[in-house]
């Protein structure tokens, strides 16, 4: 399968001794457990639950046959992706082992393809239905009536099979449909018109496989039924971010979210995942009250805020009581492009979280290693649950250090000015072009950058992540210089409205970059760009909130493995979303500031709260104010004795010599070496460490 497409589907396949592990956690009985996975991708946890249910019933006495026909009632599996229930049935076959072979009976392979989250059920003022999409044409309808039950959709389906082959009219097949047992009139003139528009599409050769997407389609809501639902919830459901979903699915899911407890919003919006919202509703639809759930879950789950309202538990429409919790980290390698967890419960009333998490670690010797080199690898003991950062904060700094501009499409932006030729450059409007980089993505990269004059007031020095380093800025480069459409003011300004204002060389830059944006932006529902290029370049306003010009301000790296913080005092200089900066009232405070913001203590006390990825904790954003720092007091001593040191490292760090055309993680670590052997960096720490409360 694609790996793109895997990745959009949010479809990161389970290892199989952390499959082997869940499974056997999660069914405590599996001689009467009615499994199901709603997500079940290659099969992996359907292949442990057989071979989980074969041994219990071996040990049990249980002929062949019965073993076979308990895996038949009982271990189900359901994906959205035709090519993963494929894979999936040849491996629920395979878990059959010996049991397959001279049987007496038809064997049924429960793995069906179908939506779990079922967006494609709709309820009318009398009844529910399935609508099935058809490309350019209105959707097909399957009544509730047949959908929910699985003899009368079987007989349906294969009435419209048959009826397909041998060119039967509409009429003809209802009467065939008013014979099977239990059909409502309401019912059979539904399926009767659904037959209709099958038979003119098949006549219009939009081929003949519309009985099996209706057969597959409809499954959700047969094994959402109360007498079909699960004893055990489990699996891996899709990962996939709300920032990635196209615009139909992000209104879903934001809706759906927000009706069962889960949504969050604001700033954290494109961070919540669909794999909460897949949990949530999956165990309303499949699973019976009092019924085990288990789900592999992304590390994030145990203490983000996105997730909150998972592991509270009430989700409104259910109720979800946890009762453990694996913690599965960056030291757990290789495992997923992220780090992961596991949260197992019951469908039962909300309670609190565990004291505690079951901690793995460790390296395995391959990605799919069997239970027992994973037991033999990896270490697993109790830990305290992760801290949960708040939204709020504990230090006023909280409110003060904000976001940077998020400058975006790059090559719109960020500029490298033209070599002059024979008649010079004009310094008030100098020649430009949209600089090309690595950080380009498509559509944007395979677009020509801009190229033209702009008025001098509107190329200002950028200051990135990278451009900071321990007390100082690094020597500014010609790549951080952007053409950004702001008056002294804050306005933000599109090509029309720098026209009124005068400035016809930047009208004429916004207008190549308007048109481009135009033609290949993201779009809504309705067709049209979703946010107009203006808007996306002042998002959540990190932009206009920049000016006027601040001429004393500190501003440190969004992420990295160590800290990196330095004193801006060019009012000209905007900061890029990889940093926060914040503007300082005194000297002193901005020294302060400074010594806070690259202490290494500081640091190791906020790694708790970082978000987990593949190479470990690399995000800072605004948990160093989760701590309560305090406002910076001109009369404390503690307070002087920091900004004092801080006043030392700055002019130390600006002393440090710096490879030229170095890359900027060895001019930091050359600054960082320099503040060490001089004794400062300790110095700090201990400074930072008389602070009350740190």
């Amino acid at each position: 399968m694609d790996p793109e497409q895997r990745k959009d589907l949010g479809e990161y396949y389970t290892p199989d001794w952390l499959a082997a592990k869940v499974t056997a956690r999660a069914m405590d009985a599996p001689l009467t457990q009615r499994v199901l996975d709603p997500a079940c991708g290659s099969g992996t946890f359907l292949f442990h639950a057989i071979r989980r249910l074969r041994a219990a019933g071996e040990a049990a006495g249980w002929p062949r046959e019965r073993r076979l026909a308990a895996c038949m009632a009982q271990v189900r599996g359901l994906d959205v992706h035709p090519v993963a229930v494929i894979i999936a049935r040849v491996t629920w076959l395979l878990a059959l082992g010996e049991d397959i072979r001279d049987r007496a009976t038809d064997l049924t392979v429960p793995v069906f393809l179908g939506d779990a989250l079922q967006w494609n059920i709709a309820t009318t003022a009398t009844m529910r239905e399935v609508v099935v999409e058809v490309p350019d044409e209105p959707p097909l309808r399957v009544p509730a009536g047949f959908a929910e039950d699985q003899a009368r959709l079987e007989g349906g389906v294969q009435a419209i099979k048959e009826g397909l082959e041998r060119n039967t009219t509409p009429d003809n097949l209802r009467r065939q449909l008013r014979n099977l047992p239990g059909a409502e009139p309401a019912d059979v003139e539904a399926m009767a018109a659904t037959y209709a528009r099958i038979l003119a599409l098949h006549a219009a050769g939009r081929d003949g496989i519309w009985p099996f997407v209706l057969r597959n389609l409809v499954r959700p809501l047969w094994l959402s039924r109360p007498d079909q639902q699960a004893d055990v919830l489990l699996g891996n459901p899709p990962w996939v971010a709300f920032r990635h979903l196209s615009a139909p699915l992000q209104r879903r899911m934001k809706e759906a979210s927000q009706r069962m407890n889960l949504w969050v919003g604001g700033v954290l919006a494109t961070q919540q995942d669909l794999c909460a919202l897949f949990t949530a509703r999956a165990a309303q639809r499949y699973l019976r009250p009092g019924g085990r759930i288990a789900f592999v879950l992304p590390y994030a789950a145990l203490n983000r805020a996105t997730y909150r309202g998972l592991r509270a538990g009430d989700c409104r429409d259910v109720q979800l009581r946890w009762e453990e919790a694996w913690s599965l980290d960056e030291t757990v390698q290789p495992l997923f492009p992220v780090p992961a967890s596991v949260f197992l419960g019951r469908r039962a009333t909300a309670g609190p979280l565990p004291a505690q998490v079951t901690r793995f670690s460790g390296h395995l010797p391959r990605r799919d290693a069997d239970e027992a080199a994973a037991d033999a690898a990896l270490r697993v003991g109790p830990e305290s649950w992760p801290p949960m950062p708040s939204l709020a904060g504990a230090s006023p700094y909280r409110a003060r250090f904000k976001n940077g501009a998020t400058i975006f499409p790059r090559r719109f932006f960020f500029v490298e000015r033209v070599a002059a030729g024979r008649l010079g450059s004009n310094r008030a409007a100098p020649m430009v072009q949209g600089r090309e980089g690595k950080q380009d993505k498509r559509p944007w990269k395979d677009l020509a950058p801009p190229r033209g004059r702009v008025e001098a007031a509107f190329l200002h020095p950028v200051v990135l992540g990278e451009t900071l380093a321990p007390f100082r800025l690094l020597p500014s480069a010609e790549e951080t210089l952007a053409v950004l459409p702001v008056l002294p003011d804050g306005t933000v300004m599109d090509a029309a409205r720098a026209a009124r204002e005068g400035f016809g060389l930047l009208s004429d830059w916004l207008r190549q970059v308007e048109r481009d944006w135009a033609a290949h932006a993201s779009r809504g529902e309705d067709g049209k760009a979703k946010m107009a290029l203006v808007d996306r370049l002042d998002f959540q306003k990190n932009l206009s909130r920049q000016f006027p010009a601040q001429p004393l301000r500190v501003a440190y790296a969004a992420s990295g493995t160590l800290f990196a913080a330095a004193i801006l005092s060019d009012g000209s200089s905007i900061v890029e979303h990889a940093c926060y900066s914040a503007m300082a009232r005194t000297l002193a405070e901005a020294h302060y500031l400074m010594a806070l913001l690259n202490s290494d203590r500081l640091r190791r006390q906020i790694a708790p709260l970082q978000p987990k990825g593949q190479g470990g904790a690399r995000h800072f954003d605004n948990l160093m104010w989760e701590l309560p720092i305090p406002e910076f007091d001109a009369r404390g001593p503690a307070h002087q004795a920091l900004a004092g040191l801080a006043a030392e490292a700055e002019a130390l760090a600006k002393s440090v010599p710096l490879r030229e055309g170095a890359y900027f993680t060895e001019h930091r670590r050359a600054i960082r070496a320099a503040l060490e052997q001089a004794g400062l960096t300790a110095r700090l720490d201990a400074a930072v460490a008389a602070l009350p409360g740190l």
